[in-house]
């Protein structure tokens, strides 16, 4: 749906000349898309298929999916570049969100070793539980 709806504000923004803006424009909606897609292999198949988009839509304005070996083969390494870049930008943030949470104090607090202060009593009732708690 990214694709389509990219390559439809494409044809309406930019002249049928300026394949180089339509490209460009592509490729930063496969990488945004990229950032947000959790595997790799989701981000390519989407830069595939936007390649495809590209070719028959935006450079051939007729629908006709056409190749010129140079070129095609440029546009293809831009939007999988895109997805590359954009899949890369997305496991450094989750690694430094990972490592952002791992960070904590390095040595327990004492009020965390300590036994709780009524150790198996409650309100004056004996609530022992399996040896825990004061024997009656």
């Amino acid at each position: 749906m990214t694709v389509i709806v990219t390559c439809v504000a494409d044809a309406v923004v930019f002249q049928p000349v300026e394949i180089g803006a339509r490209v460009a424009t592509m490729a930063i909606v496969i990488g945004v898309f990229a950032t947000t897609v959790r595997n790799l292999a989701g981000a390519l198949a989407t830069a595939a298929l936007a390649w495809l988009f590209v070719t028959g839509f935006l450079v051939n304005t007729d629908g006709e999916l056409t190749f010129a070996r140079p070129e095609d083969v440029a546009r293809f390494g831009v939007l999988v570049g895109a997805a590359l870049a954009g899949t890369a930008c997305r496991a450094l943030r989750d690694l430094y969100r990972r490592s952002r949470r791992t960070r904590g104090p390095a040595r327990v607090r004492d009020s965390m070793r300590r036994p709780p202060v009524l150790a198996g009593r409650l309100h004056g009732r004996n609530t022992s539980v399996r040896g825990f708690g004061p024997k009656p």
